[in-house]
């Protein structure tokens, strides 16, 4: 069903239902939508615990222009679930930078903190395994 409606969505950018081609205000009107419908399904896919196709659908989220913080925060969380450390601290920060207090963003950039400090104590013991 989503790809039937980005099918048609799609359609609608490249021609309106008489077969002319879309004003430009009707364009940004439909990107807006994609951008619209794509955080939609990046939610989704985040309840859903789908981090990699959450990605996806942030970053069409984001090259359509949607809410620049919000694509930001929720590509940085299925990027931290999906162990792209430092790409989600790439997207996090400047969700940070976009949305200064916010509690969320706050919370997975701790989050981030704590697997960023396992990370390093398992590579440290490895190194240890390896060298000791």
């Amino acid at each position: 069903l989503i790809g039937q409606m980005e099918s048609g969505i799609v359609g609608m950018m490249q021609q309106g239902n008489t077969g002319e081609t879309l004003t430009e205000e009707q364009k940004v009107e439909v990107t807006s939508l994609i951008g619209q419908m794509e955080m939609n399904k990046a939610m989704c896919y985040v309840k859903l615990g789908m981090w990699e196709k959450g990605v996806v659908s942030c970053t069409k989220a984001l090259e359509a222009g949607a809410d620049r913080a919000k694509c930001l925060y929720r590509r940085g969380t299925c990027l931290l679930q999906s162990g792209a450390l430092d790409k989600a601290k790439a997207d996090l920060e400047q969700a940070a930078a976009l949305m200064p207090g916010d509690a969320n963003i706050a919370r997975e950039l701790k989050g981030l903190a704590a697997k960023e400090k396992n990370a390093e104590e398992k590579a440290k013991k490895t190194y240890q395994k390896m060298f000791g």
